[in-house]
């Protein structure tokens, strides 16, 4: 129903699949260490947004739009913790940071993909 807060299934998958791909350009671009126009752009994405979405998407959590603001505080906080760690204890080594959290975070949106894949067959 339109106005309830809940997202469409074809909204949540399609925001699955924008979190699978940022999280794999950000991954291959830190990877491949490019500088093409869409790295700042997939980066901004990446850290305001999908961690948090994928957190959230794991433990199952019912989507709306609180949901999806949840994502971006958590996702947002995640990366200021971890910019903490790096900067205090592990010497700034954010290449293998990132390449950590792209691959975690494109692993958990595949596998959540999958699952509902296979709940709608």
């Amino acid at each position: 129903m339109i106005g309830d807060g809940r997202a469409t299934p074809a909204g949540v998958i399609g925001a699955d699949v924008v979190a699978l791909v940022v999280s794999l350009v950000v991954s291959i671009s830190v990877w491949l260490d490019t500088s093409v126009a869409i790295r700042p752009v997939a980066a901004l994405v990446f850290v305001v947004f999908v961690p948090g979405w994928t957190i959230l998407r794991a433990v199952d959590v019912t989507v709306s739009s609180l949901m999806v603001l949840a994502s971006c505080v958590l996702s947002v906080v995640a990366m200021v913790f971890t910019s903490f760690l790096l900067a205090t204890r592990l010497g700034w080594a954010w290449e293998a940071a990132i390449q950590g959290w792209a691959v975690g975070c494109a692993a958990g949106v595949a596998t959540v993909l999958l699952q509902t894949n296979a709940r709608s067959s």
